[in-house]
């Protein structure tokens, strides 16, 4: 510390800190000047919020030095929010600590508009993207000591969110850029890995399987490249990120643990065909927890560690089907996961890695959770079972975001971030229309056994491209088409 009263500063592990009265200003870290753009110092340096919310104070600190009050010590990570499901587990259920913060946010939700009078719809606060559209947003602790929010382009362009100054700060490649990438909503995922500080960031793009390490006073990022195409997300088993790769004609996983290079895994195929759309959806966890699936129109891929390594091969589905991942993960139960597939004019679901072939046909198409199932918006466990007609209607589509494991109804549904949209035709003629229609985004909450909904009205296209996410206490709808950005908080 040296300097006078009125100008004291304060260097603390490499980061130098300047004194005014009782505010505390953060300069520079490492012999880096601070961006005057960036304000988030709980995330840049670990920094401790003042109780009356005027400043911040440094991590090293146990004690105010405004009124002596002891100071929190570091507090665990933050919730990370990593798509498609908030967590590593691949489909559309919200489980643990995830799960409690989500039902915790929506219950306060639901009292402050049951209280105030207001509406979603009123509520909403909309904020202005990095750009028109084309974005997946994701939260985690790259480079930092908490949860940051980060926006990806299509194109590869990527931004950090600054709450403080309420703006996107776009961050510059320090050597190989990221690629672009064809991943909509339901394929594109990413994993997170320990860092030097905080986590480092495993993707894929046309380019390959990246390895991103974020400087965040710098505002760039650095990226250990394995060169190939991707053919779909990130998954993470034990602690190592799979990346599927289709490199020279043949299928790949490029495997990735923290301190470490990339390795590379055959995939035991057949025939690679090459007139195949190989564009997988994003990775499920296998009901073991010992392997990884990653679903397409014309197959899967399965990964499976053995020890310390891991193998993986391809599977074709029978001739004549195709599967439909838009419509969500394989439905899980107690024999295993079941894969819908549209084969002879008919919905059939197979049961995956059965030594012997077992199917159940079902009267039509349903869209899945992995938890639950929805025939248009009629709830049906199994998927596969018919619904007695006389008591329900097929009359809107109930696409699922994301379910909640633990906050259920009396027939056993969660808590669900989801969209609805009128609809008379199938469900497929949905999914395959690109006309403007009138949806509803919103949330189901169960409560006293019974569901409470939420909703925001929106004229949109192709409304299933779509991410909700909660950071920062709040929660988050991203819609594409639109490039419409909203936030609620209860606060």
């Amino acid at each position: 510390m040296q300097g006078e009263s009125e100008d004291i500063r304060w260097d603390l592990e490499g980061e130098s800190w300047r004194q005014e009265g009782d505010a505390f200003v953060l300069e520079s870290r490492n012999g880096v000047q601070l961006s005057e753009h960036l304000t988030d110092w709980d995330y840049l340096a670990g920094a401790h919020r003042r109780l009356d919310g005027a400043g911040w104070l440094p991590r090293q600190f146990q004690y105010s030095p405004v009124d002596g009050t002891s100071l929190p010590k570091m507090a665990a990570q933050s919730m990370h929010w990593l798509p498609p499901c908030a967590s590593n587990a691949g489909n559309r259920v919200c489980d643990d600590e995830t799960d409690r913060r989500l039902i915790e946010l929506l219950a306060k939700l639901d009292a402050h508009w049951q209280t105030s009078g207001r509406s979603m719809q009123q509520s909403a606060e909309q904020l202005k993207p990095p750009i028109s559209n084309g974005l997946s947003f994701f939260c985690a602790d790259i480079g930092g000591y908490r949860d940051a929010l980060f926006a990806l382009s299509r194109s590869g362009a990527l931004w950090l969110w600054q709450r403080g100054g309420r703006q996107w700060l776009p961050l510059r490649p320090e050597g190989a850029l990221l690629s672009s990438h064809a991943f909509e909503p339901w394929a594109f995922s990413v994993v997170v890995l320990p860092g030097r500080q905080g986590s480092d960031l495993v993707l894929a793009d046309d380019g390959g399987a990246g390895y991103l390490c974020f400087d965040p006073v710098r505002l760039s990022y650095s990226l250990d490249r394995h060169p190939s195409k991707a053919l779909g997300a990130p998954g993470k088993l034990g602690d190592a990120a799979l990346v599927p790769l289709l490199h020279d004609g043949r299928l790949q996983l490029a495997v990735r643990r923290p301190n470490s290079r990339w390795q590379t895994v055959e995939v035991e195929v057949e025939t690679v065909v090459a007139e195949y759309d190989w564009l997988l959806a994003a990775p499920v966890v296998t009901v073991n927890g010992q392997g990884l699936l990653w679903i397409s129109e014309h197959g899967w891929l399965l990964a499976q560690a053995r020890g310390n390594e891991f193998e993986a091969r391809w599977i074709t589905w029978p001739a004549d089907r195709t599967a439909r991942p838009i419509l969500g993960p394989p439905f899980r139960d107690g024999e295993g996961d079941w894969q819908l597939a549209l084969g002879d004019g008919k919905w059939r679901y197979m049961l995956l890695g059965a030594t012997l072939s077992t199917e159940h046909v079902a009267p039509r198409a349903a869209v899945s959770t992995g938890r639950n199932g929805f025939q248009l918006n009629i709830f049906v466990r199994p998927p596969w079972k018919d619904f007695d007609h006389d008591l329900h209607r097929l009359e809107y589509v109930r696409h699922p975001f994301l379910e909640s494991e633990t906050a259920t109804n009396r027939d056993g549904v969660g808590a669900m971030l989801e969209l609805r949209v009128k609809h008379r035709g199938t469900l497929m003629s949905f999914y395959e229309s690109s006309a403007r229609v009138s949806a509803e985004y919103g949330f189901t909450l169960p409560v006293n056994g019974g569901d409470v909904w939420h909703g925001y009205q929106l004229n949109v296209a192709k409304p299933w491209l779509a991410q909700w996410f909660v950071h920062d206490g709040a929660l988050w709808l991203w819609v594409d088409e639109p490039g419409r950005l909203l936030r609620w908080s209860a606060g």
